[in-house]
């Protein structure tokens, strides 16, 4: 292995998608919520509009809370570049391990949680909007077809899909690692190629798998993966320098 693949693995930098709000963009992005946050009204329906106000703060609340959950795994994930000593390694598998599993499941827990809360702030939209249209009016900034449209997505499974298939990548991320700190690379890289293959956004799966790549003498691949990376990451320096040494070494 070349210096820089090792520094690679060893200097992982977790970037890419920001701590606190990762999970908040993937279940409630910003151009889903477009059409169902209300501007200022005092008329019909005003009461049910108070109310899906604090439906929102809740489902938000929940949000973050499942963030934190996951963020103490990726802390654990990143520790895994100090792990050196056979004692080390088993200690922080058995901790990832046991993160992928308990903190995950509490993660799911609160985002099933926020999806109830957003049902319900569906429901009191849809039924402000109604009491307003029964007076021929319409609540600023409030777009009935947009509430209809979430609700049916909620309805239908498709944002506790979302919800399970997250919940999965952060339980394939726990594997590979835990795979990795006993030596086993290609259990190591099919977990870590399903996390890829679920969210590809997240930089540190593209930054680990390129070292699992790399690790079992795929240097091409491994390239592939952390361009990939730093695409995510363009500000991350040491990655960039990183990337192009390896790249030269490659072509030597």
């Amino acid at each position: 292995m070349t210096q820089v693949a090792l520094f690679l693995i060893l200097s992982l930098q977790g970037g890419g998608v920001g701590p606190g709000n990762e999970l908040d963009r993937v279940l409630f992005p910003a151009s889903a919520d477009k059409g169902t946050i209300a501007g200022d009204w005092d008329g019909p329906g005003a009461k049910d509009l108070a109310a899906a106000k604090e439906c929102l703060v809740m489902r938000d609340k929940r949000v973050k809370t499942a963030q934190i959950y996951i963020d103490r795994l990726l802390q654990a994930v990143e520790e895994a570049r100090f792990a050196k000593t056979d004692g080390s390694k088993n200690e922080l598998r058995a901790k990832i391990l046991a993160l992928g599993k308990d903190e995950v499941d509490k993660a799911r827990a609160e985002l099933l949680a926020a999806l109830e809360q957003e049902k319900k702030r569906l429901e009191l939209l849809a039924a402000a909007s109604t009491a307003a249209a029964a007076v021929k009016a319409k609540i600023p900034k409030l777009e009935r077809k947009a509430i209809a449209k979430l609700a049916g997505e909620i309805a239908q499974g498709k944002r506790r899909a979302i919800v399970d298939t997250r919940i999965e990548v952060y339980r394939n991320i726990s594997r590979a690692l835990g795979d990795y700190l006993t030596g086993d690379l290609i259990g190591s890289i099919d977990s870590m190629r399903l996390a890829e293959r679920d969210a590809p956004e997240i930089t540190i799966v593209h930054v680990y798998l390129g070292s699992f790549y790399y690790l079992v003498s795929q240097p091409e691949r491994a390239m592939a993966q952390w361009k990939i990376a730093l695409k995510l990451d363009p500000d991350n320096v040491e990655l960039r320098e990183a990337v192009r040494g390896t790249e030269v070494g490659l072509n030597d």
